[in-house]
C-alpha cells in the first residue's frame, strides 16, 4: 500500500567468526553484542536488539512484580506476541 514500508527483520547468531586462517572459532566475552553491532552497521540498520542473558523468560518484570517466576515453556508464537507487545 502506498506510503507504508516494508520492514524487514533478521535474526542472526552471534559469537561466532573464523580467525585469520579462516578457522571458525568463537568470539571473547560480549562477542554476540558485538557481532549484533557489526551486523546492524553492515544492513545499515535503524537499531539492534540485544536479548541479555538471562535464565528464561519471566512471568513479569521482576523489578515491579517481585513475586514473578521463570516460565518453564514459551511457545515461538507467546515469544513473537511477547516481542511484539515490547517485552523486555
Amino acid at each position: 500500500s502506498i506510503g507504508k514500508e516494508k520492514k524487514v527483520h533478521f535474526v542472526i547468531t552471534g559469537f561466532v567468526a573464523s580467525n585469520t586462517q579462516n578457522v571458525p572459532t568463537t568470539l571473547q566475552r560480549d562477542g554476540s553484542d558485538y557481532s549484533a553491532a557489526i551486523f546492524g552497521r553492515l544492513f545499515l540498520s535503524q537499531g539492534i536488539t540485544i536479548w541479555t542473558d538471562v535464565n528464561g523468560v519471566m512471568s513479569a518484570d521482576p523489578r515491579r512484580v517481585p513475586s514473578s517466576y521463570t516460565l518453564t515453556e514459551v511457545s515461538f508464537n507467546e515469544a513473537m506476541e511477547l516481542a511484539y507487545f515490547g517485552a523486555k
